[in-house]
């Protein structure tokens, strides 16, 4: 994007990115659950997932396509691989895992 370019990386978008999916588990650490229901926080966490959404669905695979140049397909079969992985785990240990467990899973990209 032209945030990146202009930085000259895409590793400061990317990080971005990363803290706005994180910034969920820092809001169901630190607030209760009646708060998060309220409409000025979803609406809040819908602007930052959109963030980070937007994050991964352009820079994050555009800095994947400068790290692997000579080996494209293989680098975005991999993302789509480990992104299949994490999803399957997160489904099958989801039921099993407390909601404060799962925030500090999720807040982790902001440690």
């Amino acid at each position: 994007g032209r945030l990146g370019a202009a930085l000259g990386k895409q590793a400061p978008v990317v990080a971005f990115g990363a803290c706005c999916f994180g910034t969920f588990g820092l809001c169901n650490l630190i607030q209760d659950p009646d708060t998060l229901g309220t409409w000025p926080a979803l609406v809040g966490l819908a602007v930052a997932f959109g963030f980070g959404r937007s994050v991964w669905e352009t820079n994050f695979k555009a800095s994947v396509a400068d790290f692997f140049p000579n080996d494209k397909e293989a680098a975005f079969a991999n993302v789509q691989l480990q992104s299949g992985l994490a999803s399957a785990v997160g489904f099958f240990v989801n039921p099993r895992i407390s909601p404060q467990n799962l925030a500090r899973v999720a807040a982790l990209p902001l440690g």
